[in-house]
C-alpha cells in the first residue's frame, strides 16, 4: 500500500520497521538520557503544543 502512495522500497522498509518497533514498545523507553543532554525535563507533546500556540 505504501508503494502505491509513491514511497520507494527503502522508505517503506524504514516506515514498516519503525511501526514494528513502536508496536513492540521499543520506542517507549524513558532512560533520562535526553533530559541529561538537554538539561531540561521532558515535556508531554500536548503541553508543548499548547505552549507553542
Amino acid at each position: 500500500m505504501l508503494t502505491g502512495f509513491g514511497l520507494d522500497a527503502g522508505l517503506v522498509g524504514f516506515v514498516v520497521g519503525l511501526d514494528t518497533d513502536i508496536r513492540d514498545g521499543l520506542l517507549g523507553e524513558t532512560t533520562g538520557v535526553l533530559a541529561c543532554l538537554t538539561g531540561k525535563p521532558p515535556t508531554p507533546l500536548a503541553a508543548g503544543l499548547a505552549r507553542a500556540s
